[in-house]
């Protein structure tokens, strides 16, 4: 038995030394970003902050701009980065991180009359997240900040291509 758990004692130890992403203060800043990460950041500083494990979700070059997305933490953590000059700088960050709330208590799973309360100045809209061909759209709710920053507030899925109607959901 001794010898089965001897591949495991590092794996143990790296496991209790390396701090996750989401041990990071997490408090979302609408217009400005979550916890340490802000808009604008250079992905040097941002690596930095959250630290070098995280994969590269995707790798993008449209109308010349370069975008690339990382993830933190089996991505519940996911910055974009926009290429400007010869930095990356981050343009997006997201979380699946329920603990993970703005000031007024606004986060994942927050219902949508909550926010529209916390947030009255916001803007409705429907995206597809999963691209063209996707079969469902989802609410959005877009809030605007100065100096032309938004949160964007994602709901569940509220219309089927396939059925061509709204589906009841709440």
């Amino acid at each position: 038995m001794h010898r089965s758990l001897t591949p495991l004692i590092p794996l143990l130890a790296a496991a209790i030394v390396i701090p996750s992403a989401s041990a990071i203060e997490s408090t979302i800043n609408p217009g400005v970003g979550i916890g340490r990460v802000k808009l604008g950041m250079s992905a040097t500083q941002v690596k930095r902050a959250m630290g070098t494990g995280f994969l590269v979700n995707k790798r993008r070059t449209i109308n010349g701009v370069r975008y690339v997305e990382l993830g933190w933490d089996f991505d519940s953590w996911a910055v974009t980065f926009v290429q400007r000059g010869k930095t990356l700088r981050v343009a997006q960050v997201s979380t699946t991180v329920r603990s993970q709330k703005t000031a007024k208590g606004i986060g994942l799973a927050t219902s949508w009359r909550k926010v529209v309360a916390a947030y009255p100045s916001g803007h409705c809209a429907f995206g597809n997240p999963f691209g063209p061909n996707a079969l469902s759209y989802y609410l959005e709710y877009l809030v605007p900040h100065e100096g032309g920053t938004q949160t964007i507030y994602t709901f569940r899925a509220v219309f089927s291509k396939e059925q061509q109607e709204p589906s009841a959901t709440s």
